[in-house]
Order: structure tokens, then sequence, then C-alpha cells
């Protein structure tokens, strides 16, 4: 594949959709997010910078991977289970930036002493991580357990990781670690509900290892990002539900549901790693990025009894 080819396979891939959809609730445009955003970040930039991306090798995670060389980052190694869609993304990401800019390894959330190894390569090939992204994610209500684990699980192991390898109180510099959830994080998702589980734990992931505590031990930055229905293969998957008839009512729910390109999950992404502060929760709905302000149970609640 030559270099022209896969520079127009990348922009053909992620060509931008713009759609108008209904504000979030309880969500607010970020005042720093337009067209016009200043080129000076507000807490990071990605030039030069290293970063480690799991399920990086299609969807979001190979749009962010995308992005990330395309502003200047020094390199990224993205993990997977999928050995030649691996193979086919850096060959790609390569070909379009540079010998060596990507390396694929093969590597499970699910098993710590290989999601370990992928940190420790990724350092010997590169002597740094700043930037981790935690894409990995399934949808298969039928096992429940292991979408769990996959997702939630996985996501508390890579954000583990990511202080060891990055924070300052282990063997980094600090940087910043990017938990992908979804829009079922922070409103229901009745036809998956176990996958709505996992995206809500994520959210109280984020905000809890976002706290000025972790901040001052590891100069760590932890942040979420939660996208709407976005074009990849995530829910195209048989029987992603947990039975036959929340299947129906998931392609029901899809059917009526715009879809953005997954390109517009790169973009986010390096938006968030330049201006999003510690902690923050932010949606990425239609194409358009909004930073959540999250209230305090009290603001929403009504007392209903008293007791001694």
């Amino acid at each position: 594949m030559s270099s022209t080819t896969s520079v127009c396979l990348l922009r053909n891939a992620f060509k931008h959709k713009n759609f108008k959809l209904p504000e979030p609730h309880h969500v607010t445009k970020h005042k720093n997010y337009s067209t016009t955003c200043p080129m000076k970040p507000h807490f990071m930039g990605v030039d030069c910078k290293v970063a480690l991306i799991t399920g990086g090798s299609e969807g979001m995670g190979f749009s962010i991977a995308n992005h990330l060389l395309k502003e200047g980052a020094r390199a990224v190694a993205i993990t997977g289970l999928n050995l030649c869609n691996g193979k086919e993304a850096v060959t790609c990401l390569n070909n379009a930036y540079g010998r060596n800019r990507a390396m694929f390894i093969n590597a499970n959330v699910n098993c710590m002493v290989q999601l370990e190894e992928s940190f420790k390569v990724t350092r010997e090939a590169y002597d740094n991580i700043d930037i981790v992204v935690n894409c990995a994610a399934v949808c298969f209500g039928t096992k429940w357990e292991e979408e769990i684990v996959t997702n939630l699980v996985g996501t508390i192991r890579t954000t583990l990781l990511g202080f060891k390898y990055i924070g300052t109180e282990g063997c980094g510099k600090g940087g910043v670690v990017v938990n992908m959830s979804g829009t079922g994080g922070l409103l229901p998702m009745a036809p998956v509900p176990t996958l709505s589980c996992c995206y809500h734990g994520i959210v109280g992931l984020t905000r809890s290892f976002g706290d000025d505590i972790h901040y001052k031990a590891s100069k760590t930055r932890v942040l979420c990002l939660c996208p709407g229905i976005t074009s990849t293969n995530f829910l195209k998957k048989q029987n992603p539900a947990m039975t036959h008839d929340l299947d129906k009512e998931l392609e029901k729910y899809l059917k009526d549901e715009k879809r953005q390109n997954p390109d517009v999950a790169g973009l986010a992404a390096i938006h968030l790693i330049k201006h999003g502060p510690n902690g923050s929760v932010w949606v990425l709905e239609g194409s358009r990025l909004f930073m959540t302000e999250i209230p305090h149970w009290d603001q929403y609640s009504k007392l209903e009894a008293q007791y001694m």
C-alpha cells in the first residue's frame, strides 16, 4: 500500500458528517470548543508525545491514533486481539505518517499480564508514555460477565497501569488517561442494561480518579469521553443484547438514531487531551462535543422521609 493510497483510505473512512440533534440534557457546550479554538493548549499538547491506545486497530480507537499522529505525536502503540486488523492498521498509519510511528501489540485487556506487557513494550520502544486511551470494549449481553470484565474491569486495569507508567509516583513524567464510555453512562439504555452499567461505572471511575488527591501524587489527568451512536462495528455483532426480545428492542432503538462518523472521536480526543480539566466528562453526540456539568444529587431530589 502506497503512502498516497493509505492517506486516501484514511480520508474516505473518516469523512466528516454533521447532524443536527437536540441538546443533551444537563449538558452545555464547552466554551473553548469551536472552529476558532485557540491553538495554545490549556494543559498539554500532543507534539512529540507517545500514546498507548487499547482497542486501537479499528473504529474510534483507530481514529484517535490517526489524529494523534496527524497532530504531531511522536508515536502510537495500539493493542487488540485481531492480529490481521492490527497489522493492517499499523501499516496504514506508518505509510501515512512515516516508519515506526505506529506499532501493534497483540494483547487482551482481560489478561493483566498481557496488558502490562503492552505498557512495557511501548516504553522500551519509545522510551516514554504520555497518553493512554481506553477504547477496548465489547457488547455481548448474552455473556454479560465477560462484557463487564472487558469494559469496566479492563478500563480500571488500564487506568491503574496508566498511573504506574505515566504518573510521577511511578516511572513517568505525568500525562493524561482518556477513558471511553458512552452516552449510556449518563442515561439508561434499556435494551443493553449491562453495557449501560459499564458505562456508568467508567464515568464514576473517571470522576473519582480525576480528583486532585490523585493528580497531586501523579500529575496525571483522567478524562472521560461519552460518544453517542457511531458508525462502527461495535453494535453490529450478532446478539449484542441479553435476550432475543432485547435484541429486537435494540434494533428499534438504533433504527431511529442518527450515527456520527468515527473520525469525530479522534477530533474530540485531541480536544480533551489539550483542554480537558481533570475529572471532566464529555459527550460527543451528532458530531458535536459538549462538556457535561453533572449536578450534585441534592440539586435534583426532594425529601420523602426523615428517619431518626
